[in-house]
């Protein structure tokens, strides 16, 4: 798809996200209430309770009771029974039908904005390939505009199995049904009120992805038959498969890179663009070897990071052995990463032990992370960008974490961030350092990380203990005892302190390095 059709689907799907999250915490305030003091006092598994409402066609609070006492469920029943249990519950089933009407307006306000989207790709991408047939043929010539009933006909498509709008109150059913069930297991387990705000937040963050899925998948489609349409209006017979030049590349994509394909025969997901859902593969139509070596495509370079221009001919294969290699065994986090020789603030980390990297960037004003692997292996580093305030991991390498150790240096000997740790929970690294001149902080992944609320509840737990410890430290640096930075190192390891007894969170300050 061209970049200025896939920007249409980026800021709808953005867009569409915001409406998930703005939903989530609405639901969230509704329920939360039901849960502010509840406390877990026995276990009970999820597949139990499902089973559990499944028998007693939950909705009657006394099936539930009598079910659990016929299966012996003692702990159970007394819960159920205590004062106030049944009021609650029955408070839940009242607020079903707000959650219903809640997602039910989202599922309205996303199929609006998929829609708009996905006409303003269709009838972009129509001019906009007409255009280019007309700059590269050199010949100008009528055709017929865009219409809207073409259009119309493109979205009832199924190419898919379904069309657009029907996946989306699909999903929509399928999170009501999965976010009622949810919110019913939590109150029979018993779950906090952070419990179910992470459930909550969780069930939203999977609908919110299948929405951008389909905003961004049916985008592809829509400009790529708006493209089909475009080469039939000029009498173009054949076009090429044009996959993008990057390591996010699907290897159906770069299979099918610069063949050729007849009009007539384009199908999705077979020679025709989307191949898959996110497919960001395009075509363009064949104006023959000769004229395509006059021109360039875009493409990524994976040392530098930025986007070049490299011959329109270029295929996938060709680009991939030029710029990344044929041995499929090589390390690419080493590649993926913007610490290159060209870079003012390279760091040479290859062949350093732990130790002898931390007592180097800890001397460093701008943070520099490296990873290590089991065997102390330094495999990739990542640097500080221009004025940002932290190290920014691409994708590739937060999807490479799992098992690794990360150490990365604070100019002013800071303990670790929030960040830090729920770079541990998000992507299962093994630790994250964080190193200076003086020390370096330790925190390790354990089991009890599992049991950590969602990040944005500890972020603003955080926060509060930061703000109530503030005043005193305050007082010692008007006093003249500290200095601001010292101030922020005690604050924040007070902060730690509370936080690590709370949650049994591994956090280490080692000094002998």
């Amino acid at each position: 798809m061209m970049y200025e059709q896939m920007d249409i689907a980026e800021k709808t799907a953005d867009t569409i996200g915001t409406e998930y999250r703005n939903t989530a915490k609405y639901v969230h305030e509704k329920i939360k209430k039901n849960y502010a003091k509840t406390i877990n006092k026995f276990k009970i598994s999820d597949k139990d309770i499902l089973k559990l409402m499944k028998e007693a066609k939950a909705g009657s609070y006394n099936n539930l009771i009598n079910m659990a006492r016929n299966k012996g469920m003692t702990e159970l029943v007394s819960y159920l029974e205590q004062p106030g249990q049944r009021y609650k519950y029955e408070r839940l089933m009242e607020q079903a039908e707000n959650i219903d009407n809640a997602i039910n307006n989202l599922a309205k306000k996303e199929s609006a904005m998929t829609s708009s989207a996905l006409k303003e790709v269709s009838e972009s991408t129509y001019y906009k390939s007409i255009y280019e047939i007309q700059k590269h043929t050199g010949l100008a010539f009528s055709f017929n505009e865009w219409d809207e009933k073409l259009f119309s006909k493109l979205a009832a498509a199924k190419w898919s199995g379904n069309n657009y709008s029907k996946r989306i109150w699909n999903n929509r059913d399928e999170l009501a049904a999965t976010l009622k069930s949810e919110i019913i297991q939590g109150f029979i387990a018993g779950k906090t009120q952070k419990e179910m705000y992470k459930v909550i937040m969780e069930r939203f963050g999977a609908g919110a992805f299948n929405a951008k899925r389909i905003v961004r998948t049916e985008s592809c489609y829509a400009a790529n038959e708006m493209e089909m349409q475009s080469y039939e209006e000029c009498g173009i017979d054949t076009y090429l498969f044009v996959a993008t030049l990057d390591l996010r590349t699907s290897d159906i994509c770069a299979a099918l890179d610069g063949k050729v394909f007849k009009v007539k025969d384009a199908m999705p997901g077979v020679n025709m663009p989307p191949m898959h859902p996110f497919c960001r593969s395009t075509t363009i139509e064949n104006i023959g070897a000769e004229t395509l070596k006059k021109l360039k495509r875009r493409a990524r370079n994976p040392v530098t990071g930025k986007n070049e221009l490299v011959p329109a001919d270029m295929t996938y294969k060709e680009w991939h052995k030029k710029y990344v290699g044929d041995d499929a065994s090589k390390d690419r986090l080493g590649i993926i990463t913007n610490n290159n020789k060209s870079n003012p603030r390279y760091y040479d980390f290859s062949g350093k032990s732990i130790s002898t990297v931390e007592r180097e960037i800890g001397k460093f004003d701008y943070e520099v992370a490296v990873a290590f692997d089991k065997t102390g292996k330094a495999v990739f580093c990542q640097l500080q960008e221009g004025t940002a305030h932290e190290v920014r991991f691409t994708k590739h390498q937060l999807r490479k974490m799992n098992g690794l150790d990360i150490t990365h240096n604070h100019p002013y000997n800071t303990p670790p961030s929030p960040e830090d740790l729920y770079i541990i929970v998000n992507h299962n690294a093994a630790s994250i350092r964080a190193t200076g001149k003086n020390c370096t902080y330790i925190l390790n992944n354990t089991e009890t990380l599992k049991n950590l609320p969602a990040f944005d509840i500890f972020s603003e737990e955080y926060d509060k203990l930061y703000n109530s410890f503030m005043g005193k430290y305050y007082k010692k640096m008007q006093e003249g005892l500290m200095t601001g930075v010292e101030a922020e190192i005690a604050i924040q390891e007070e902060v730690w302190e509370e936080l690590t007894k709370k949650y049994k969170i591994s956090l280490l300050k080692q000094t002998d390095y």
